[in-house]
């Protein structure tokens, strides 16, 4: 957490500051800045896009497929459908690679991603 975002959250917790009514914005916006993970295991291939629900909006995902031994990341500010996959070596999905949604992401048919019975992990960046 930043010492900006500290700092205000400490101010608006302070028993001198908070008065009856007391404007609690700064906490509220401190709290839904802090950003948490979310592990989400078995996730089972398809072959399909295949829509994961998550606990909040997702940042970013990094997907484990080991079944195809691949590592794919996607960030907020990518293409959808896109994602920087490593396998025997490092390359960008263009299309069917990974979107991040609302309070989901879909996994695409990328090959190496997402593929019938593939055993699927992913991280996320809520």
């Amino acid at each position: 957490m930043s010492d900006d975002i500290m700092r205000e959250v400490l101010q608006a917790l302070d028993a001198d500051t908070v008065k009856p009514y007391a404007d609690v914005r700064p906490l509220m916006k401190a709290l839904t800045n802090v950003a948490q993970f979310e592990t989400i295991t078995g996730i089972a291939g398809t072959g399909a896009a295949l829509d994961v629900e998550t606990q909040g909006n997702p940042r970013a995902v990094v997907l484990i497929n080991r079944t195809q031994n691949c590592l794919a990341v996607h960030t907020k500010g990518m293409p959808n459908a896109s994602a920087m996959k490593v396998t025997a070596a490092a390359a960008w999905i263009a299309v069917n690679g990974i979107t991040l949604g609302s309070e989901k992401f879909t996994i695409g048919t990328d090959a190496d991603l997402n593929t019938n019975l593939d055993a699927i992990d992913a991280l996320v960046l809520i």
